[in-house]
């Protein structure tokens, strides 16, 4: 009996290490007053879109490789072990004091009307410098990103990436030659030309983003060879095949949300496992109904992770999971 194939994946883009803190209010709470309140910590790993997804899929059981330069701070350090916790491949991550950790907190508290909310804070780890996403070059004699290239000695199944970063983009245009499935994901077009990301777009094939993300979507009309998904928050999931039209998917409700942080990486991670699991990773087998019902699939598995605390809460509480709650919680802040 032919032994099943293990699926891989190759991705990279803007990581960040998380750190999920909880306020409580000993006293109750009173809208409208100055109610005193302790922070506890509950989750400390490496999170944002790439550094999810790359880990999720770990879990699912891809031969997940992500690409990354962390520095040697103490984050940046754990976002590598974390990794590895995951069940990914790190041969493409180093931790450099040449490369850069980014932090980010959130805080799980109550507004002025006593309704949840979240606050976020961006930093550097302690000593580290910016995030290098430009972990290779592509211009100039000395460019870095061909001899990795050179040195690949697998093709992935699936290419996963964010931002407009040029060498992502580049490595994007020679797997997609090569005959890898393309993802590309927007997670935010604030600062940046979108003539960028149309670059990014026409180099994939499958591009999805939020509705908050990008609102006008008329550009779809000149991406005539690819599966374009676009996230609605509450309402659903839409999706346009080769340029056929919108296709609207219903939400997959959940009547007990603790957290939406990281569903959309739950949406990405599991959607890219819902069409390798079918053999579906050429854009040439895609079909409005397998696309909706992998998409189907996929909400439903977000829908789920929200009912846990933290991007990978569903993960967290798995038992069969080797994840003890000392590997990820900051005792001394508790």
């Amino acid at each position: 009996m032919n032994k099943k194939k293990t699926l891989s994946v190759l991705g990279t883009g803007s990581f960040a290490f998380d750190t999920i803190v909880k306020r409580e209010y000993p006293d109750g709470f009173i809208p409208g007053k100055r109610n005193r309140f302790v922070e506890k910590v509950v989750m400390e790993e490496i999170g944002s879109n790439p550094g999810n997804v790359m880990c999720i899929l770990g879990y699912l059981g891809w031969h997940s490789c992500p690409i990354a330069l962390f520095d040697d701070s103490a984050q940046g350090v754990q976002m590598t072990k974390d990794f590895l916790r995951y069940g990914c491949d790190t041969r493409f991550v180093n931790n450099s004091p040449d490369g850069g950790t980014n932090c980010l907190k959130v805080i799980h508290c109550l507004d002025e009307e006593g309704r949840p909310t979240r606050k976020f804070s961006k930093r550097h780890a302690p000593g580290s410098g910016f995030p290098r996403d430009k972990a290779f070059t592509v211009k100039g004699n000395d460019a870095t990103l061909p001899l990795f290239i050179k040195s690949l000695d697998f093709l992935p199944d699936v290419y996963f990436y964010e931002g407009v970063t040029a060498a992502w983009r580049e490595l994007g245009k020679y797997m997609r030659e090569k005959g890898v499935l393309v993802y590309y994901e927007v997670q935010s077009t604030r600062g940046n030309d979108f003539s960028k990301f149309m670059k990014c777009m026409k180099e994939s094939d499958i591009v999805k983003f939020s509705d908050e993300t990008i609102q006008n979507v008329d550009f779809v009309d000149e991406l005539k060879d690819k599966l374009i998904i676009q996230t609605l928050g509450s309402k659903g999931v839409r999706f346009n095949l080769r340029g056929e039209g919108w296709i609207e998917l219903p939400p997959v409700l959940n009547e007990n949300v603790v957290d939406t942080e990281g569903c959309g990486d739950w949406t990405t991670a599991t959607l890219i496992n819902a069409l390798g699991k079918r053999g579906l990773l050429k854009p040439t087998d895609f079909t409005a109904e397998l696309i909706s019902e992998c998409l189907m699939e996929a909400q439903g598995y977000a829908s789920r992770n929200a009912s846990f605390l933290g991007t990978k809460g569903a993960i967290a509480v798995d038992e069969s999971f080797n994840l003890q709650p000392s590997d990820y919680v900051n005792t001394d802040n508790q």
